[in-house]
């Protein structure tokens, strides 16, 4: 690298504990597809949609989706949820510790992170 731009380079690190979240052993999760969704539960992050996937045709029944997070629309996403008659499907966990998350995402077949621009 040519010593100008190595001198102008900086390290930001990204902000994430590599030690905390990394791949392991998912455990005896059985034949469930886990998808996992993390973040505050507001209209931007188009969990909504999440929901309405359980029912599309073809989405097989054993697809769970676990919601870690809390937010203004969580009321909302769990009548959704009922609604749509897949509560049994959908678990809010609720607001948890990072560590928590670390295993949470281990143990998730998928993570998912919609987002919906207005």
């Amino acid at each position: 690298m040519d010593d100008r731009l190595a001198e102008r380079c900086r390290h930001i690190p990204m902000g994430v504990d590599l030690g905390l979240f990394r791949c392991r052993d998912r455990g005896s999760s059985g034949s469930e597809t886990r998808i996992l969704f993390a973040g505050r539960l507001t209209h931007n992050k188009g969990v909504e949609y999440l929901l309405r996937a359980l029912v599309t045709p073809g989405m097989p029944g054993d697809v769970r989706l676990h919601i870690v997070g809390d937010g203004p629309l969580r009321a909302h996403l769990q009548d959704t949820a009922a609604r749509l008659g897949i509560s049994s499907r959908v678990h809010f966990v609720g607001a948890i510790p990072h560590p928590q998350l670390a295993d949470e995402m281990a143990r998730a077949t998928v993570f998912c992170l919609p987002s919906v621009a207005d």
